[in-house]
């Protein structure tokens, strides 16, 4: 007499996948978290690396609370991407330089205490942040965030002539 080979029923396969199923959604998600986190070290001293560095296209930090201490990182879609440490413990002030180089308050929705950008190319705004008596320059492009002891110090380090034209004669002819 020949032995029949018996398999899995239908509904044991159903079960393996679901629990594969399960176990894939959760190492999926700590391993995105994880990433996350470990491609960032959130404070305010390397705010613009720590956005720089995360993977995607158009991403932007949101800080809300009665204290600004809720802050994440969103996508182009408004979608939860990553939770951000607390990076204030009171309502930063937050500037930036308008064309002419004047430092002006940066307005945020109403239900929003801080804002930062990144776009697709990896700029951000270029902005001023007062926290706890300490400034924090954020760069556009490829330079370091600095912290200033003082409004004067920040102002400082925004040069206006660097890209707006000196009247001179290297911009005009001496006929004109």
């Amino acid at each position: 007499m020949r032995e029949l080979k018996r398999g899995f029923t239908l509904i044991e396969l159903l079960i393996v996948a679901a629990i594969i199923g399960v176990i894939y959604s959760i190492a999926a998600a700590t391993m995105k978290t994880g990433a996350i986190e470990q491609s960032a070290v959130w404070s305010l001293e390397n705010l613009d690396v720590a956005l720089r560095g995360l993977k995607g296209g158009y991403l932007k930090l949101i800080c809300e609370g009665d204290r600004c201490e809720n802050c994440r990182v969103v996508d182009e879609n408004g979608e939860e991407i990553a939770s951000v440490p607390a990076l204030f413990e009171e309502i930063p002030r937050t500037f930036y330089f308008d064309e002419s180089g004047y430092l002006d308050n940066l307005k945020f929705p109403s239900d929003r205490c801080f804002e930062m950008e990144k776009f697709e190319n990896g700029a951000i705004g270029d902005t001023l942040t007062e926290h706890r008596g300490k400034f924090y320059r954020y760069y556009s492009f490829a330079r370091a965030a600095e912290t200033f002891a003082s409004l004067d110090d920040a102002k400082d380090s925004f040069d206006p002539r660097v890209w707006i034209p000196q009247y001179g004669n290297e911009f005009f002819n001496e006929n004109d």
